[in-house]
């Protein structure tokens, strides 16, 4: 059987199943920036609030 380029061709949701199991392993880790970046005096703020507006009740 001759090997083409419609047999070689990976099915779109099986890539994407075996890409969501990889990236959802992954864990970020504890590489010392927060104490290097504090130590020059830059702040370290969560991202989440900074993005989210506040919304103020009425």
């Amino acid at each position: 059987m001759r090997v083409t380029a419609v047999l070689r061709r990976q099915h779109l949701g099986n890539q994407f199943i075996y890409h969501w199991m990889i990236q959802g392993r992954k864990r970020i880790r504890e590489d010392g920036m927060k104490a290097a970046l504090s130590s020059k005096g830059i702040n370290i703020v969560d991202p989440k609030d900074v993005l989210t507006p506040v919304i103020p009740l009425k």
